[in-house]
């Protein structure tokens, strides 16, 4: 058998020893020095591109403050016509009622002046909100 010659042993152990320094000093001069470098660019990039994205999300989270303090105070306004408009809606109403009890034609005058306190209240929300958004965005 020849695997189990041990004549043939020492050419085999020599053969192995210099064909192994061979591939190590070919792999530790030539190939890690390339991999070490690759590795540090990788983590400077990846440091640049978090320090990007950090920077970005500050940028966006002060950018969403201004949206919802501008939607508040867009509300505020919004609101606060809504109240004027209901008080003038009620007001005009009660007198209007007032005259139509007075009037023949009592029905009728009702429901043509809620018409029109309806439209004008309609109308008034829809300037008082364009007023508001444009103030906030700075549009004249």
């Amino acid at each position: 058998m020849p695997q189990l010659d041990t004549v043939t042993f020492f050419s085999q152990y020599v053969w192995f020893w210099l064909i192994f320094v061979i591939v190590y000093f070919r792999v530790v001069i030539n190939d890690l020095p390339k991999i070490a470098t690759t590795l540090k660019i990788r983590k400077k990039v990846t440091e640049e591109d978090q320090l990007e994205v950090s920077k970005v999300l500050e940028v966006s989270a002060i950018e969403r403050k201004k949206v919802e303090e501008s939607i508040k105070q867009c509300l505020a306004t919004t609101s606060v016509g809504i109240a004027e408009l209901t008080a003038g809606y009620q007001k005009g109403v009660s007198a209007a009622m007032t005259e139509l009890n007075a009037s023949s034609l009592s029905k009728a005058n009702q429901l043509y002046i809620d018409s029109i306190v309806k439209l004008t209240a309609a109308q008034y929300l829809l300037q008082t909100a364009v007023k508001g958004s444009a103030a906030k965005t700075g549009v004249k």
